[in-house]
């Protein structure tokens, strides 16, 4: 017979190893033994290998797979999709091997939607300040490193709105649409900070004159890598027809591109450059 267990967490009585009711586990002097803390951290390095591992392939390997398994109900083979998300964002944190989607300070005047405020703003605060732009940058670009990484969090509902707007006779939930824009985003982190530099590296040990043509090079590249997820991924988890499919990704690849991570960029410059 199970021995009735008084739960310290909540104070309720239960049998088993989990309280019936907030699910906290009854600890012993067992789980205080270095065995079991060693078992610990085997078990989470092997899980973490395998289930963050195989959400790595499934999500480069077949587009809108995981988001259409997720949202059927098929949960427990894959990392939480916002989970594997903020994990990538850590990861760039912490190796920051790559640019990627946080440019420095000089490139945000190139923004499409405020280019020319930003280069005003900038030029203001180096007067305002008597600072030079070198200095300035600098500054601008230690606070950056930070919050311009966590920011990327933004990308998740602006894309599920733009989603809900493309597919409104879908009549998806709007869990589903934030599962499969965390999805495509992940696969923008993977592409912009951890794909696209071995890319870079590739291109510019194919010729020493492609050094500096790295970006014009990798940029029609890009969209098209971009394109062709976009319409592998809304094929498997919206199901339409191939043309519809082509049409909706067409425009929200362009949308993405040239509204929603430059409006992403502009937050990012506002917010840190108020702090410089």
């Amino acid at each position: 017979m199970n021995q009735i267990t008084i739960c310290k967490n909540c104070g309720l009585s239960f049998t088993g190893k989990f309280c019936n009711h907030c699910g906290q586990k009854n600890y012993t002097q067992e789980d205080k033994k270095f065995t079991h803390f060693a078992h610990e951290i085997i078990h989470f390095l092997t899980h973490f290998d395998g289930s963050f591992l195989k959400t790595v392939k499934t999500v480069v390997t077949k587009p809108g797979k995981l988001s259409s398994d997720y949202c059927s109900g098929k949960r427990k083979t894959y990392y939480k999709p916002i989970s594997f998300f903020l994990l990538l964002v850590v990861l760039y944190i912490l190796f920051p091997v790559a640019r990627g989607l946080n440019p420095e300070m000089e490139v945000y005047q190139t923004n499409k939607l405020a280019g020319e405020f930003i280069k005003k703003q900038i030029d203001h605060k180096i007067s305002s300040k008597n600072i030079s732009r070198e200095q300035l940058s600098e500054k601008f670009y230690h606070l950056s490193t930070k919050s311009s990484k966590i920011l990327l969090l933004l990308l998740i509902p602006f894309s599920a709105v733009l989603l809900y707007i493309l597919f409104f006779k879908e009549k998806r939930y709007a869990f589903d649409l934030y599962i499969i824009s965390t999805e495509f985003n992940s696969m923008i982190m993977l592409l912009f900070c951890f794909l696209l530099p071995v890319l870079a590296i590739l291109v510019e040990l194919a010729h020493p004159l492609f050094r500096h043509e790295v970006d014009e090079i990798l940029g029609p590249v890009i969209i098209c890598i971009i394109l062709g997820y976009a319409v592998a991924m809304f094929r498997r988890f919206f199901k339409e027809k191939w043309t519809w499919i082509l049409l909706k990704s067409v425009v929200f690849c362009a949308i993405y591109i040239y509204l929603i991570l430059p409006l992403y960029h502009m937050i990012t410059f506002e917010l840190t450059f108020a702090f410089v």
